[in-house]
């Protein structure tokens, strides 16, 4: 049962007065170094103090044990401490609000209680920093500039929850055990480093831009419990991320893009579900790869422009690769490494353009299933497929052709494969779908050949120029290939309507439309925005971040 506030109170203050050093490990020495930087606890008299108002200083409101602390703009220079359940808000003062500044923060805890801190719209010129405790912690940071980032050193992982939404770090996020969300945030020359047997992290809706090292998220030196990492922008880092995970890995609608080395990497997972991922020129040896997953589901990425293999598959156990498009890379397309499954499925993926083999086999299944159906392999270097080892149950309804040195190699071509041109809407510009005449449309016995269906007539695309994160004007494209109605509206991050850009009907061809960050007359606050694209036949979404 939770303590009511003034039976909290109470105990708070007489562990405080009775607290005495105690012989034992690392974590009780965090503990008395945090206590000891609290030197006042004053009588509570209200559950809700405002700095400056009622308090000079934001650590003397905090000491007060109030449910609220509310803080005005300004800059305070304090390392604060906090201890108890509070609420640490910067106080709204309309759309110009700038976030009070403060130097930086510590978190701890009392034995024996739920330590719920929520620290909304301040700004850090230091380091954020959990302290080791006693007992379960709720910890919320939300629309946060964190200029010197967050070191979570919280050592009870089973009962830690760090949910981080809105925020912007300039220093990296790093976060050793226990739950952790991060949601819509900002990343800017930073990462986010996560280790930890008992960690499960979710990263969603976030922006990931690099400084040319080191991964934007990656593991500390042991795999974390599971991970989802959802709908983020990446580019500019020395790779895009990696992660091993105990159990399942889910990485699925990010954008990775202009990465020195790889773009997504992971292994050692029991499930890993990689899917609808957009990975663009990255270097090292692979867009896409994977190794020791024991179930791997590749499914609706694209792969393009890379330096390397477009995806780098080591496969064991059961397998599916489907649905993928992997163009213009400088080796394989689609490369699936020794190993040996039991259930392995290849089937519709358009593999294009690639320095040397569309596909290439090394994959052995022994007493089970190898499908490989349905697959484009077109324009590539060398060969449309090279088989490295024969053990294929099923080769059929595929399609190779206009490959460099022939069409297979390894086997003998299928006789229900074919060698016929696809007709693709535009190869040379990445768009693989096919044209209605095409002879991969729907063919007898097959059905659709390939990762997408038809598709050239009334385009409809929307692109963001120039710099993004932006503080001015953001320039925003379109194109119709027919005269159509259509609507461009902004959104924030709780699906409100901002913004309308564009409305009615437009003739065809390519325009451009321009947001300067405003909601009407005024400035919105700096953070995430949606752009949508309605046209006829569906919609297109492309984010906006906005910067002081």
């Amino acid at each position: 049962m939770r303590p009511t506030a003034s039976r909290r109170d109470a105990a708070l203050r007489a562990f405080l007065r009775s607290r005495r050093p105690r012989p034992v490990g690392r974590c009780a020495m965090c503990a008395l170094a945090l206590l000891a930087a609290v030197t006042v606890v004053a009588p509570v008299s209200a559950s809700r103090l405002t700095v400056p108002d009622d308090s000079p200083t934001i650590q003397g409101a905090l000491d007060a044990l109030p449910d609220t602390v509310l803080v005005r703009s300004g800059r305070y220079a304090e390392s604060l401490v906090l201890f108890s359940r509070v609420a640490l808000l910067g106080i709204p003062e309309g759309p110009g609000f700038e976030r009070p500044i403060v130097s930086g923060m510590t978190l701890g805890s009392v034995p024996g209680y739920v330590a719920e801190f929520r620290v909304r719209g301040l700004e850090f010129s230091g380091q954020i920093r959990t302290s080791c405790q006693d007992g379960p912690s709720q910890i919320v940071l939300e629309n946060c500039r964190l200029r010197g980032g967050l070191l979570d050193l919280f050592e009870s992982p089973d009962a830690t929850q760090l949910r981080i939404k809105g925020c912007q770090f300039d220093q990296d996020l790093v976060h050793t055990d226990g739950g952790l969300l991060v949601d819509s945030c900002v990343f800017q020359g930073s990462h986010l480093v996560a280790g930890g047997d008992d960690c499960g992290l979710t990263v969603k809706n976030s922006e990931f831009h690099g400084d040319g090292t080191r991964s934007a998220i990656t593991i500390m030196t042991s795999e974390l419990s599971e991970a989802t990492v959802t709908g983020n922008l990446m580019e500019g880092y020395g790779s895009g991320l990696y992660l091993g995970v105990f159990h399942t890995l889910r990485i699925e609608d990010n954008v990775v893009r202009d990465m020195v080395g790889g773009g997504i990497g992971t292994g050692g997972a029991a499930r890993a579900y990689i899917l609808r991922n957009r990975v663009e020129r990255c270097g090292g040896q692979y867009g896409i790869g994977t190794d020791r997953i024991d179930e791997l589901v590749l499914q609706g990425n694209t792969v393009a422009n890379c330096t390397g293999s477009g995806m780098l598959a080591m496969v064991s156990s059961r397998c599916a690769v489907v649905d993928n498009v992997v163009w213009g890379c400088r080796y394989y397309g689609i490369h699936l490494g020794e190993g040996g499954a039991s259930l392995l499925e290849v089937k519709n993926n358009t593999s294009s353009l690639n320095g040397w083999t569309g596909f290439q086999s090394e994959v052995y299944v022994s007493g089970g299933r190898y499908e490989f159906e349905g697959n484009i392999g077109f324009g590539n270097g060398r060969y449309g497929v090279e088989w490295g080892v024969t053990e294929v149950t099923t080769v059929r309804c595929n399609d190779w052709f206009g490959n460099g040195l022939g069409t297979v190699n390894g086997l003998p071509m299928s006789s229900e494969d074919r060698a016929v041109d696809p007709q693709f809407c535009g190869a040379a510009n990445g768009d693989f779908r096919l044209a209605s005449t095409s002879p991969l449309v729907n063919p007898s016995g097959c059905g659709q050949v390939g990762a997408l269906g038809v598709g050239c007539n009334g385009t409809s695309r929307l692109t963001v120029l120039g710099q993004n994160p932006s503080r001015g004007p953001v320039r925003i494209e379109f194109e119709l290939a027919v005269p159509a109605a259509i609507e461009i509206d902004v959104f924030d991050l709780q699906g409100r309507r901002v913004a309308t850009l564009a409305q009615g009907t437009w003739p065809a061809g390519t325009h451009a439309v321009e947001w300067a960050g405003r909601s009407g007359s005024s400035r919105l606050a700096v953070g995430i925005y949606v752009v949508r694209y309605r046209h006829p036949g569906g919609e297109d979404k492309r984010r906006i971040v906005l910067t002081p």
